[in-house]
């Protein structure tokens, strides 16, 4: 719709005394603030008028230059009596304006909203294209999981080549995740996308057409590289184009598109298992397919836009204005984003962007945010979910369940209710938040993965296993499985974010690359049911993490949560500050009670103590007075107008 609108609050026309019986004299403005003809055409002016009766009548006007000319004043041809002829408002002309045609308003209104779905199917289609890279990490999961002992059959792999080759992806893909924040900060998030696709697709040929571990180990490394690279850049770019209400869905997609490409691959597995013949092309095959996620993705990559965010981190302000009219479908919406973002990277601007300042944070407003990012990371693998998955066949084998048909069947299973816990996840974390599923999701893993432990330590049926792994994935799968990466997308602030969502990844990949490539070795050391018992301590603990320390983010937008951690560590070190003070006074103090006892330490203590309410530059009053010269100071912006803590604290904000 065309212009803004306002509204006048209900008055009594026929007692009115701003309406007299003549005409409303007009008033001249300055000629420079008169807006020309074609500006007015394009702004309409929207007045609602009260009735006398006590309903609205709305009235529609479009402004329009009057008579005598831009420069002339603007005038009404409606008079008091007009009004008080029946007691209702007949027909108001705002200066120099007519009425507009309701018709054309209610036309224009259809194009807006039409213009603003247009522009959410766009931001769905990126965040769809965008997820899929994490078809190709779930894909390897569960492919893997049944291709596995094809795999050791073929290449007569030993049991620790077997456990190297499962977790080699994953401890590799750590460090491609270190990688991926480097280039999506210098090259854009797109770029670093089809970067992490051509990446994927030579590891996953390399590994179709390995003849011996060596070759399969290599295409392995090249694989897990793309795939640390597609799981830093997709929950970015999401975040970073997606409105607020919508953030929390679409990041969770790529959670989402890893559960899509667990199952996806499980039941390829299982139908290469029945339909092919040849043990050496079923696993080949398997493997094989995994190539064409990352070509379809290049494909779509051509029309979607770049992160607004990054055009104008770069300074490419005509661009990201461009993206955000796309996306937002209203230009007025758009340059509030611009407006939004440019201050927010401008607050951040004296944060140097290096890696020593996500490594050795000096702003406590970058150290919170990462601490939480590498709880978010390790909490999530600490509960063993990757092992679940990977093994899952072997382990419905130790308990009792035997024939790979029903192995299989067993695996699609527990990779499907692991999906199902992605879908409520996300369906329910805009409305129901953040942290509460977090805890929910802690608690039940941990309560199932003792039920797990407990069949294995007293050989309950297999059928209890089988269903205390399920629930378990489901539980997984509804805050730890779903939101990590969401909240972590969201906490970082903006001139770091690509870098410490890297280290998040890393963290989170290397974990889970330990957790795959020992857990054989811990079961032949402790046990199933012990391992099962280690994995539930790790989930109850987490539930401490996810309950105290994790904020909420529900509704927030990405500059409002960057302020968030700004403002708490303004307060921390003004409540610091302000307790260093009492200290040093309370020292003052003590010094100068038990100097009484010398008279010349008395009159000492009491010739500094005295001066130092004076101005005398090195008295004890003017230290006390100059602590905040050497206090760090923390983020602009998080202060808003404070450039010291004492400036804070002056104004009267609470320590």
């Amino acid at each position: 719709m065309k212009g803004g609108a306002f509204s006048i609050p209900p008055c009594d026309f026929k007692n009115s005394p701003s309406l007299s019986s003549a005409s409303v004299p007009s008033k001249p403005s300055p000629p420079s603030s008169i807006p020309d003809e074609e500006h007015l055409h394009q702004h309409p002016i929207k007045a609602i008028v009260a009735l006398h009766q006590g309903h609205l009548d709305t009235l529609l006007l479009e402004a329009k230059p009057s008579e005598g000319g831009p420069n002339q004043g603007l005038a009404t041809s409606t008079s008091r009596d007009e009004f008080a002829s029946n007691g209702t408002a007949s027909t108001i002309t705002i200066p120099g304006s007519d009425i507009m045609d309701p018709q054309k308003v209610e036309e224009e209104s259809l194009l807006s909203e039409a213009a603003r779905r247009k522009s959410r199917r766009l931001v769905y289609l990126c965040g769809f294209c965008a997820s899929l890279t994490s078809i190709l990490l779930g894909y390897d999961v569960g492919v893997m999981s049944v291709a596995r002992k094809y795999v050791d059959r073929q290449l007569s792999l030993t049991s620790v080549q077997s456990e190297i080759v499962m977790g080699s992806l994953n401890l590799v893909a750590a460090f491609g995740g270190l990688i991926a924040g480097k280039a999506a900060d210098k090259f854009g998030r797109n770029r670093a996308i089809a970067l992490a696709c051509l990446i994927f697709v030579t590891g996953s040929a390399c590994m179709t057409m390995a003849w011996n571990f060596r070759m399969l180990l290599v295409g392995r490394i090249v694989t897990g590289l793309g795939v640390g690279c597609g799981f830093v850049i997709a929950p970015v770019y999401i975040a970073e184009i997606t409105p607020p209400d919508i953030r929390g869905r679409m990041v969770s997609l790529t959670d989402v598109c890893i559960n899509i490409g667990i199952v996806l691959g499980s039941v390829v597995g299982f139908l290469c298992q029945q339909t092919i013949r040849s043990d050496d092309a079923k696993w080949r095959v398997m493997l094989g397919i995994g190539i064409i996620p990352p070509i379809v993705i290049l494909l779509f990559l051509r029309v979607l836009p770049e992160s607004p965010r990054w055009l104008l981190l770069q300074g490419r302000v005509p661009e990201a204005r461009h993206v955000l009219r796309k996306i937002t479908g209203l230009d007025q919406e758009a340059e509030r984003e611009v407006v939004a973002i440019e201050e927010a990277i401008q607050m951040e601007r004296d944060v140097t962007t290096d890696w020593s300042e996500v490594l050795c944070p000096r702003h406590r407003a970058i150290l919170l945010p990462v601490l939480m990012g590498l709880g978010l990371g390790f909490f999530q693998q600490a509960s063993g979910s990757e092992a679940a998955v990977y093994y899952s066949p072997k382990i419905l084998a130790e308990a009792g369940v035997s024939g790979t048909a029903q192995q299989s069947i067993g695996n699609i299973a527990i990779c499907t209710f692991k999906f199902v816990g992605e879908i409520i996840a996300m369906l329910s974390m805009d409305r129901v938040g953040r942290k509460p599923l977090f805890v929910l999701s802690a608690l039940g893993s941990g309560c199932f993965l003792v039920v797990a432990g407990a069949c294995f330590q007293f050989r309950l049926p297999p059928f209890l296993l089988a269903s205390s792994l399920c629930l378990f994935m489901g539980f997984f799968s509804v805050g730890m499985g779903a939101i990590t990466f969401v909240v972590a997308s969201e906490i970082f602030p903006l001139p770091v974010r690509g870098k410490a969502m890297a280290l998040a990844v890393f963290i989170n990949r290397l974990l889970s690359g330990v957790v795959a490539l020992t857990f054989l070795s811990l079961v032949d050391a402790v046990t199933y049911a012990k391992t099962f018992y280690l994995f539930a301590a790790f989930s109850f603990l987490s539930t401490v993490f996810y309950g105290c320390f994790l904020p909420e983010t529900k509704g927030k937008s990405l500059e409002d949560i960057s302020i968030l951690f700004e403002k708490e560590s303004a307060e921390y070190e003004a409540h610091a500050h302000h307790q260093d003070q009492q200290q040093r006074r309370g020292g003052l103090s003590f010094l100068a009670s038990s100097s009484s006892f010398s008279p010349t330490a008395a009159g000492t203590a009491r010739n500094g103590i005295g001066s130092g309410r004076g101005s005398g530059p090195s008295t004890a009053g003017s230290s006390l007075n100059s602590l905040s010269d050497g206090m760090p100071r923390p983020l602009t912006g998080g202060m808003g107008r404070y450039h010291t803590v004492d400036e804070k604290v002056r104004d009267g904000s609470e320590v």
